[in-house]
C-alpha cells in the first residue's frame, strides 16, 4: 500500500495535467455560469471571437467574463497561462496583471476619502502632499485631484518613466520616493486631455498619505475585500497564492513566444504590480452596474459620469473611465497595457452589461483587444447605416489644414522618440467645404487609408460613409472619435516627425558613405603625400563618428520595431538602452568635433578641395543626425 499510493497520486496528477492541457489547446474551459436569455448565443459568439483572436493575433492565452442582468452571463478561459507547463487559463483562478485598468481602483479610493470629508477634489494637491511639491508654474491654476483623475493636470506625459520599473518587487523604492522628481508642467491644468501616469500615481500617494496606510493596504482592504476579489492584490511582492496562479506574460518571437519580465513598478496606483482574475473583474463590473455599490453610495455613477471633454460635442472622460459610444449605445471603457499583458473592460450602464477581456501576450498587429465588445454590440445592438449622408454647412475650412500630433507625447523624456514611429494626422481642405484626413485610425472603416468629413457645425465634422466624428478648435486642437477619444495638437511643418525621420535617413545614408569612403581616401592619400597628423586624426574622428551613427540607428530601429519591448527596456532602464544612450551621446560629441575639424580643414588647407567638400558634407550630415537624436531625447547624461 505504501508503494502504490505515490504511484496512484503521480498517475492521477499526470492524467489531470494531460486533461487540462488538452482542454486548453482545444479552446475554452467550461463556463462558470449559464448565459442569460437576453443574450442568446453569447457563448458561441464569445468562443468564436476569442479563439479567432488567439489564432490570428498570436496570443497564448486569455480569460473573459461577461456580466448582464446582475449576474455573470458567461466566463471562460482560452489557451495557456504557462506554455512550458502546459497550464490552461482558468478565469476563476488565473491571475493577470491589471496594468492601467487598476487606475479605476485608485479613482474609487479617492472618492471614498472624499465622501468621508478627508479629500476635496477641487483643492490644490499640495495641501495633501508632505514629501512632494508640485511647482506653481501657472499662478492661480493649481493641480487638483479632479485634474489627476481626468488626465488634464498638464504634466509632461510619460516623463519619469526611464528606469522606474524592476524585475523583482524587492528592488522598488516607495511610492513617495518615486514621485519626488515632478515632471514639468507644460500646459495649464484643465485645458488639454493627455494620458498621464504620473498624475494618477500622485493621486494614489495622496490616498495613502490621507488614509495613513500604504496604498496597497488601502486597496486590498477597502476595494478588493468588500467586493470579494479574493484573487486580487495591490501588494508588491504578491502573496504566494497570487504568484502561484499568475499567468506568464509573452511576446511573439520568431515562430514561438518569449517570456516578458515581471511587471513591478512603484507606481502601482497606475496599474503595475496589481493582479486580478477575470472572475474578480466580474465582481467589480457587477458592483459598478448594481446601483448600490458596496464601495460607497453613488461612487460608480460618479466615476462613469462625464467630468471633462475636450469638445462638449465629443466623447469625454469620467474619473479614469473613457466614453466610447458605439452603435448608439453609451459605452464606458478602461483598458490596460503592460509588457506581455493587455486587457479591455467595457460597460454598457444603460443595458447592465459588462465585458472584460484579458490576455497574457503582446500579440501581433492582427490582435484586437476590443474585438469582443465590438462583436457583442454589433450582435445585440446593431446600428443601421445612415439613411442619408450628413448635410454640411459649407464655408471655408482652410483654417483647419495642417498636421496634428497626439497630446500624449513627452516633450522631455526618452519616450519622445516614439513620435518617430507614430502617425501624424494630416488635414486637407477641399473645395466643397469638406476635409480629408490621411490617418486610417480615425475612420470607422479600418480599410480606409483616407477619410472625408463634412462640417455639420462650426468645427464639428461627421465622417462620410462612416460613423466617425471630429472636432477641431480654432486654436488647433483636434479631437477624434472612432472608438477611442484621442486629442491631437496642431504642429508647424518643421516639427513634423516625418520630416525629422527623412533628415535622419538622409544623414545616415551620407554617413554610411563616409564609413566606406574615408578609409579608401586615406589609402589613396597615403600614396600621394602624407597629410598632417592632425588631418589624419580628423579623418579618423569622422570615420568613427560615422560608424557610431550607423550603429546607433541600427540599434534604435531594432528597439522601436517592437514597441512593447521598447517600453519595457525604458521602464526597466536596461543596460542595452543605457548603452544606446551613451552611444548617442558619443555620436553628438563626435559630430561637433567633426564640424570643428571641417572648419579647420578649409582654414589650414588640408587635403584637396574635393576632399574638403566631402568632409564638409560629412560634418553637416553628422550635425543633422545629432540634432535629430538630441531633439528626441535619445542622448544620455550630461545631455538628457
Amino acid at each position: 500500500m505504501t508503494t502504490r499510493t505515490p504511484l496512484l497520486k503521480t498517475a492521477t496528477a499526470i492524467l489531470v495535467a494531460m486533461a487540462a492541457t488538452v482542454a486548453a489547446l482545444a479552446g475554452t474551459t467550461a463556463p462558470a455560469h449559464a448565459e442569460t436569455p437576453d443574450l442568446p448565443g453569447l457563448a458561441e459568439l464569445t468562443d468564436r471571437v476569442m479563439n479567432q483572436q488567439l489564432a490570428d493575433g498570436d496570443v497564448p492565452g486569455a480569460a473573459v467574463t461577461i456580466v448582464a442582468g446582475g449576474q455573470v452571463a458567461y466566463t471562460a478561459g482560452y489557451g495557456l497561462a504557462d506554455i512550458a507547463a502546459g497550464a490552461p487559463v482558468d478565469p476563476a483562478t488565473t491571475g493577470f496583471y491589471t496594468a492601467s485598468t487598476a487606475k479605476l481602483f485608485t479613482a474609487a479610493a479617492v472618492l471614498q476619502l472624499a465622501d468621508q470629508g478627508r479629500l476635496d477634489l477641487n483643492t490644490d494637491v499640495n495641501e495633501y502632499l508632505t514629501d512632494v511639491e508640485v511647482p506653481d508654474t501657472y499662478p492661480g491654476k493649481p493641480v487638483t485631484l479632479e485634474h489627476l483623475l481626468t488626465h488634464t493636470a498638464g504634466f509632461d506625459p510619460d516623463a519619469g518613466m526611464l528606469g522606474i520599473a524592476a524585475t523583482t518587487a524587492e528592488e522598488l523604492p516607495s511610492l513617495g520616493e518615486s514621485l519626488t522628481e515632478v515632471p514639468e508642467r507644460i500646459r495649464e491644468p484643465g485645458t488639454v486631455l493627455a494620458y498621464d501616469n504620473y498624475g494618477v500615481a500622485l493621486a494614489g500617494h495622496i490616498v495613502e498619505l490621507v488614509a495613513g496606510v500604504p496604498y496597497d493596504r488601502y486597496i486590498n482592504e477597502n476595494i478588493y475585500a468588500p467586493l470579494g476579489m479574493t484573487g486580487a492584490t495591490a501588494s508588491q511582492p504578491h502573496p504566494a497564492a497570487v504568484d502561484e496562479n499568475l499567468a506568464t506574460g509573452y511576446r511573439p518571437s520568431g515562430d514561438g513566444q518569449s517570456e516578458t519580465a515581471g511587471d513591478y513598478n512603484p507606481w502601482s496606483p497606475t496599474g503595475p504590480g496589481q493582479v486580478t482574475t477575470a472572475a474578480d473583474m466580474g465582481r467589480f463590473m457587477l458592483d459598478q452596474l448594481s446601483g448600490a455599490s458596496v464601495l460607497g453610495a453613488g461612487i460608480p455613477e460618479r466615476m462613469m459620469a462625464r467630468h471633462y471633454a475636450q469638445d462638449p460635442r465629443m466623447p469625454g472622460m469620467g474619473y479614469i473611465y473613457e466614453e466610447r459610444p458605439r452603435n448608439g449605445q453609451r459605452v464606458i471603457f478602461k483598458g490596460g497595457d503592460g509588457t506581455g499583458y493587455h486587457n479591455d473592460m467595457s460597460l454598457l450602464p444603460d443595458q447592465g452589461i459588462g465585458v472584460f477581456v484579458t490576455v497574457n501576450g503582446d500579440g501581433n498587429d492582427d490582435f484586437d483587444g476590443g474585438a469582443l465588445i465590438d462583436a457583442v454590440l454589433d450582435e445585440y445592438f446593431p446600428q443601421a447605416p445612415p439613411a442619408t449622408a450628413p448635410r454640411g454647412i459649407g464655408g471655408d475650412v482652410s483654417g483647419y489644414e495642417g498636421s496634428y500630433q497626439t497630446s500624449r507625447l513627452s516633450t522631455d523624456g526618452i519616450l519622445r522618440a516614439r513620435a518617430l514611429t507614430q502617425s501624424v494626422v494630416t488635414v486637407t481642405a477641399n473645395d466643397d467645404g469638406t476635409i480629408t484626413t490621411s490617418d486610417r485610425t480615425l475612420s470607422s472603416n479600418p480599410d480606409a487609408d483616407t477619410q472625408v468629413w463634412v462640417q455639420t457645425e462650426h468645427g464639428f465634422f461627421q465622417e462620410i460613409d462612416g460613423h466617425g466624428t471630429l472636432a477641431i478648435s480654432d486654436d488647433g486642437v483636434l479631437t477624434e472619435w472612432r472608438g477611442q477619444n484621442q486629442v491631437y495638437l496642431k504642429i508647424a511643418w518643421y516639427e513634423l516627425p516625418t520630416l525629422h525621420f527623412q533628415v535622419l535617413l538622409a544623414a545616415v545614408a551620407l554617413l554610411l558613405v563616409g564609413v566606406i569612403a574615408i578609409p579608401v581616401a586615406a589609402l589613396a592619400g597615403r600614396k600621394r603625400a602624407a597629410s598632417p597628423r592632425v588631418a589624419r586624426y580628423a579623418g579618423l574622428t569622422g570615420w568613427i563618428t560615422a560608424v557610431l551613427s550607423v550603429g546607433l540607428v541600427t540599434g534604435v530601429v531594432m528597439l522601436l520595431s517592437d514597441q512593447s519591448a521598447a517600453i519595457e527596456m525604458v521602464t526597466l532602464g536596461t543596460p542595452v538602452l543605457y548603452g544606446l544612450m551613451i552611444l548617442a551621446t558619443l555620436t553628438v560629441v563626435g559630430a561637433l568635433a567633426v564640424a570643428v575639424a571641417a572648419v579647420a580643414a578649409w582654414w589650414r588647407g588640408w587635403w584637396r578641395p574635393a576632399g574638403r567638400i566631402a568632409y564638409a558634407v560629412l560634418a553637416l550630415s553628422g550635425l543633422a543626425f545629432a540634432a535629430v537624436i538630441y531633439t528626441y531625447n535619445l542622448t544620455g547624461p550630461p545631455f538628457n
